[in-house]
């Protein structure tokens, strides 16, 4: 059985464990500047998304308050050119007939107090007992002090449609306009974002934490700020406390991006998205930055073993040569290709490398044995040293020898050992060998 010569180099060790090193943190600097762009264009997009949910809910709101604000200035024009209630009410139901025709189906009617009066463009008559002073859109009108107050919105259990007043305090100090939004179009907004944008909820939150608008409709109405420790708590908490773009919370075991976007500087939009459902697409990053670093490690890994196991073959060599040069007078390594040769030294055995090496193999050893050989031996000699048929006279075999006298007749005996050969099986190094024996032949 051939015996494997295996050999660990501490040098290639040491060079494979620095390039393994190098090209892990390689690859970490890139997966990691691809990672957190990746992560950024994520991030960025979803942001961009909630943006576009507070717009769309802004724009909502910007015609209520652009009517009651109209409404309000119309009204008091009116007022001063000494027009009646019955001018105003008239007034009031020209522009509720307006409004549900070109706006909101769901509007309810302009209403309000013009100078003790309490007047509705829908045609509502209060009920007995029925105090506006005490009413929230008044009192909300009046803290407002001129400006355009969003009175706190509430569920109306029986149609469970989450309505919202918009009112304001007229110059006179003592009038007030008003009207009531219902929110399904909000709340459609809420409800079409997580269709559209794969999110886990969509909501939008009044300044004081109330639920105006939820993509699942059995959380509207409801005051998160007031409840104990639920999810909702614990977004709206976290956003009221220090306002950001997006973060991430834990509940239940569970981790959630919240991105937010303020609403006409009171409301907020809020998308939630399950953190690995966010994270989904960078997978792919990971899965690709594992499978190269693998496949270069391996392909590093079958190199280190591929040069050490030919470093270990050349020493092997290197040894055999050692023995070769104490029983051999000359020992030669020669390149069949490149027709270049070197002389092992008779003492240390090692074949001498740049420079030293010699052209013109076969010329040079035609040269000598010509020197050496007796004549009667010459032909069979050239023949021997003739590298073109070195292929097929070494094929299986593990040398050639030639026997022959020199000129001072002595036996001698010239060897050809494969080196090496190619993929192929081509012959490319071989060692040629010289011994001369001291018994002369009579």
């Amino acid at each position: 059985m051939k015996k494997r010569f295996f050999y660990l180099s501490k040098r290639i060790i040491v060079v494979f464990a620095i390039s393994i090193f190098l090209v892990t943190f390689l690859f970490a600097l890139v997966f990691n500047a691809l990672y957190t762009k990746e992560l950024d264009n994520i991030l960025v997009s979803k942001e961009d998304q909630v943006i576009k949910i507070a717009s769309k809910t802004s724009y909502f709101l910007t015609e209520s308050l652009y009517t009651v604000k109209m409404a309000a200035y119309s009204i008091n024009d009116l007022q001063e050119s000494g027009a009646d209630g019955k001018e105003i009410l008239a007034y009031l139901e020209n522009q509720t007939r307006v409004y549900a025709k070109t706006i909101n189906n769901d509007f309810t009617g302009i209403y309000g107090v013009f100078r003790g009066e309490f007047l509705d463009g829908n045609g509502w008559v209060p009920t007995e007992g029925f105090v506006p002073e005490e009413r929230p859109w008044y009192q909300a009108a009046v803290d407002a002090n001129g400006e355009i107050a969003l009175v706190t919105p509430y569920l109306d259990t029986k149609t469970h449609v989450v309505m919202m007043s918009v009112c304001k305090l007229l110059p006179d100090r003592e009038s007030i306009v008003s009207l009531d939004v219902s929110l399904n179009d909000i709340q459609n907004i809420a409800e079409e974002s997580v269709a559209d944008g794969g999110w886990l909820y969509s909501l939008i939150l009044d300044d004081s934490g109330v639920v105006v608008a939820h993509s699942n409709s059995e959380e509207l109405g409801k005051e998160y700020l007031e409840e104990d420790e639920s999810f909702g708590k614990l977004v709206v908490t976290r956003l009221y406390s220090e306002y950001e773009n997006y973060f991430d919370v834990q509940y239940q075991g569970k981790a959630y991006y919240v991105f937010t976007a303020p609403v006409m500087d009171d409301w907020y939009a809020v998308s939630i998205m399950e953190k690995k459902t966010l994270l989904a697409p960078l997978n792919r990053i990971w899965l690709l930055f594992f499978s190269v670093l693998i496949l270069s490690l391996c392909g590093m890994l079958y190199a280190f073993f591929r040069i050490n196991g030919l470093k270990g073959k050349e020493l092997a060599l290197q040894g055999q040569i050692q023995v070769l040069t104490g029983m051999y007078d000359k020992v030669w390594r020669i390149r069949l290709k490149e027709d270049v040769y070197s002389e092992a030294d008779p003492l240390t055995g090692e074949f001498p490398s740049g420079e030293s090496v010699k052209n013109k193999a076969q010329y040079c050893l035609r040269g000598l044995m010509d020197d050496i050989t007796d004549e009667r031996f010459k032909k069979s000699a050239y023949d021997f040293i003739e590298f073109s048929t070195l292929f097929f006279r070494l094929q299986g075999k593990a040398s050639v020898t030639m026997e022959f006298l020199d000129t001072g007749n002595r036996r001698c005996f010239a060897r050809f050992v494969p080196v090496e050969r190619d993929e192929e099986g081509e012959l490319l190094t071989v060692l040629w060998m010289l011994e001369v024996v001291e018994e002369r032949m009579e």
